[in-house]
């Protein structure tokens, strides 16, 4: 697949943050700290540390990510998106 990750998706929308590799964030563009991207398995381990040993943090990264999931995950926006979307093609 090429989009955003389902998993992601949940975790952000129950107000999880992601810590994820450039791949596993492709298609989302949720702010940090709601998403972390990381590459090599130390970074991805440091970030996640971070968050865990971080109360503030923590918290900061889930609102955030719950944030950004009802502005641009929830139902109407996406049909309204989507919508949009078929709309720009139409005219083309």
């Amino acid at each position: 697949g090429g989009g955003f990750r389902m998993k992601s998706l949940s975790a952000l929308a129950h107000g999880l943050p992601v810590v994820t590799n450039q791949l596993g964030g492709r298609g989302c563009g949720a702010p940090a700290p709601a998403r972390i991207l990381a590459e090599s398995a130390d970074e991805l381990a440091a970030a996640s540390a971070r968050l865990m040993l971080s109360p503030e943090l923590a918290r900061q990264a889930s609102e955030t990510a719950h944030r950004w999931a009802l502005e641009n995950l929830a139902p109407e926006v996406v049909a309204r998106s989507q919508i949009e979307r078929v709309r720009q093609l139409l005219e083309r």
